[in-house]
């Protein structure tokens, strides 16, 4: 369990007031497409990205950077028309491939969004693009439980660094007053982490993409939404006796 500076003998008590949860890999089972499609573009490019590349230096980006990454790795052009042209591809691709699933959400899922949104507020914090998640949850009828929408769109650096969920939080708080240290992030990986705790606040990892061991720098790790406890959530924003 991460030891936090927040959770010592002389912490003041924080009550859990909102949670943020990222997207890709915790509310939608869509991290393999996401890797297939930008697979088939740089192939399409006469680049190949194998599997293990993506998941070990990859995956915390999103599309802009991901692909100025490997395009600078790969010793090819980074002109800003190229990157769109390749970012809008790889969208057209994965819109065209979801729209043929039917079974995208993890289980469990929708309960726990019905739930948790009927108790806190809750926002996203993703680096997708964010017509992709609103048109997702659209079709899931969740859109409706998420007051605010962090997508790529709205901050240029990716996870680890903090800035989506600092944003998400500063938008929360035109309604209310809530400090980082009062919000919960749900995530599956360890960039994610690390943003969370970087950010001052406690976050619960999902093992939908990496392994328990592997999310070990969690405040708490659940195998997936059927293991969740809300009990056990609340209790780490108890301070230690």
């Amino acid at each position: 369990m991460h030891d936090s500076p927040l959770t010592t003998h002389h912490s003041p008590r924080f009550i859990l007031k909102a949670i943020i949860f990222d997207f890709n890999g915790v509310i939608i089972n869509d991290e393999p497409i996401h890797l297939k499609m930008l697979q088939k573009v740089l192939k399409e490019e006469g680049i190949r990205l194998t599997t293990k590349d993506y998941y070990k230096n990859y995956l915390a980006f999103d599309d802009k950077n991901c692909f100025e990454k490997i395009l600078e790795k790969e010793n090819c052009s980074r002109a800003s028309l190229k990157i769109q042209e390749l970012i809008q591809r790889k969208a057209t691709y994965y819109e065209t491939f979801i729209e043929k699933k039917h079974r995208v959400l993890f289980p469990g899922v929708k309960k726990w969004v019905h739930r948790l949104s009927k108790l806190y507020p809750l926002a996203i914090a993703s680096a997708a693009l964010g017509n992709e998640i609103r048109w997702i949850l659209k079709r899931a009828n969740l859109l409706s439980h998420f007051q605010v929408i962090i997508s790529a769109e709205d901050t240029p650096k990716s996870k680890p660094n903090p800035e989506s969920y600092l944003k998400a939080l500063q938008r929360l708080n035109r309604r209310r007053k809530i400090l980082p240290q009062e919000c919960l992030v749900i995530e599956d990986s360890i960039a994610g982490i690390k943003g969370a705790h970087q950010a001052s606040m406690k976050c619960v990892a999902l093992a939908h993409t990496y392994t328990r061991t592997q999310l070990k720098e969690a405040d708490l790790v659940f195998t997936r939404f059927k293991d969740f406890s809300l009990r056990k959530i609340k209790a780490l924003f108890k301070p230690e006796k």
